[in-house]
């Protein structure tokens, strides 16, 4: 292996080390993981440990929390690289504040190679040791590509090459134009008028938007399951080039699809229809022929709703269920019934089962209660 070319090495320890998916909560660990790594190839041989330090992209992966962060260590090695930054914030009894507060600065300084981010935030709005921190550098970030921002702030964003933005439980300023490559977007569904024409000027914005997933808590869904869809007066939503659309199980989301105007999209996806909630497929949505239903569905509920559609909108439908633990349960537990229910779904539409162990394929799916960021 010492006598490969360099650049042909350098390349192997790249697609031995890729960059740990920003899906991934846990920053810790897979920091820790690629630490371990990098030290095992180091201790090869001496060209080893040369090329790894000569490779600036195997230290563009920075991640900052009170368990340790290697920023201040692997800024320098990284030279010009693109940066992929991961920074958690949460009360604990690790980690200096001093020390994370300069990595965290260091870091800024270098926003303008930041190329995808990940920032979470738990409960420290009210803690003086980070009522500094805010959750995006006070400069503009050109090479950012993909973003995801995690706690209750107000963010203005400067990053017109921004392809991916997930927002949970912060406000940003996308709905004010100058994010013309945003092709999918994470963000609350709207509950109220000012909300709603947020989420308007978003559409008329970003017309290159092609996925869209409306989240909420779970203890939101649950109050409002019993309400019609709310008080404001809703405009239509025009969509152009959306092609997936994510929902959670409740009256006030699925009332969001009789509102839309979507001609290319082709894919409903609704998380956790555990009751028989009404809705339909509008004619402005002509192309949606798929819906997939996912954290565990209700087969009955399912079967409810699906018998109130008319019968040529069902044979054109297929219908995807998550495969889980759960589905042999229709077939041991319960088999009867869940014979029953297969059959009729078999009957009417064209049904499969899906594996889907998370979004981005790298941990397992989180199946509480609760609504939250994945």
């Amino acid at each position: 292996m010492d006598r490969l070319p360099q650049e042909l090495l350098s390349s192997i320890f790249l697609t031995l080390l890729p960059i740990p998916l920003l899906s991934l909560m846990n920053i810790p660990q897979p920091a820790r993981d690629r630490s371990r790594d990098l030290t095992t190839l180091r201790l090869v041989s001496k060209n080893w440990n040369q090329n790894i330090l000569d490779t600036p992209e195997l230290w563009s992966y920075i991640t900052v929390s009170p368990e340790g962060t290697d920023a201040l260590r692997y800024l320098p090695r990284s030279k010009a690289a693109p940066l992929h930054v991961r920074i958690a914030l949460y009360i604990s009894d690790g980690g200096d504040p001093q020390d994370i507060r300069a990595a965290i600065e260091a870091l800024w300084r270098e926003a303008n190679r930041w190329t995808t981010y990940y920032v979470s935030t738990y409960r420290i709005e009210d803690s003086e040791t980070y009522a500094w921190f805010r959750l995006m550098p006070p400069v503009p970030l050109p090479k950012l590509r993909e973003a995801r921002l995690e706690g209750p702030q107000h963010v203005e964003l400067q990053c017109p090459g921004l392809k991916r933005l997930h927002q949970w439980q912060c406000t940003t300023n996308i709905h004010l134009g100058g994010f013309p490559a945003l092709q999918t977007l994470v963000t609350k569904q709207p509950t109220t008028h000012q909300e709603w024409e947020r989420l308007l000027l978003v559409s008329q914005q970003c017309t290159l938007l092609k996925s869209l997933r409306l989240t909420e808590p779970w203890s939101f869904e649950r109050q409002v399951e019993s309400q019609p869809g709310g008080s404001f007066r809703r405009t239509t939503l025009a969509f152009h080039n959306l092609e997936e659309l994510k929902l959670v199980a409740n009256r006030v989301a699925l009332d969001f699809i009789t509102h839309l105007h979507a001609p290319v999209l082709g894919l409903l996806v609704i998380r956790r229809y555990d009751s028989p909630i009404p809705f339909s497929i509008p004619p402005s949505c002509p192309a949606l022929n798929r819906i997939r239903f996912t954290h565990r569905p209700d087969l009955d509920a399912i079967q409810e709703v699906l018998s109130t559609f008319p019968p040529a909108r069902l044979q054109n439908l297929t219908i995807e269920l998550e495969m889980d633990e759960y589905v042999p349960e229709l077939f041991t537990q319960k088999r009867k019934i869940g014979d029953e229910r297969i059959h009729w779904l078999q009957k009417h539409v064209s049904g499969r089962f899906v594996h889907l162990p998370s979004e981005h394929e790298e941990r397992r799916r989180c199946r509480c209660r609760e609504e939250h960021a994945e």
